[in-house]
């Protein structure tokens, strides 16, 4: 007899439908919240400070100070942590829409929009 109760999936075992990243926060999460409100602000002043010719293409400013402000909300303030939590935790995956983010990205960004982001919160 078993007595360990059995896992319902099999780590291996295929699915024929997988959930997309919007099935997988519940409607009622805060973070869901947070960004609709951040989705309604006006970027224009943000968008203004980026130059659409040089390197690769920015990610938007709403989602990096989203990234920060959600952050802040579960204690999280380290540029290293909010790198590991936007490839691990589901939330934050979802908040970022699945980019992975760099450390170095955040740093500059709030050294950037230092004044910004301090009106913002």
């Amino acid at each position: 007899m078993d007595y360990w109760a059995q896992s319902p999936r099999g780590r291996d075992q295929m699915t024929l439908f997988s959930p997309t990243l919007d099935d997988m926060i519940d409607e009622a999460h805060p973070v869901r919240l947070l960004d609709e409100i951040l989705r309604s602000c006006d970027w224009s002043e943000w968008e203004a400070e980026y130059h659409g010719g040089l390197g690769q293409p920015p990610i938007h400013a709403r989602v990096t100070a989203s990234v920060l402000l959600y952050g802040l909300t579960r204690g999280l303030r380290s540029s290293r942590q909010l790198e590991y939590v936007c490839s691990h935790s589901i939330d934050f995956i979802w908040l970022v829409e699945g980019r992975s983010i760099d450390h170095s990205t955040f740093c500059d960004f709030r050294a950037r929009f230092r004044k910004p982001l301090k009106s913002l919160f």
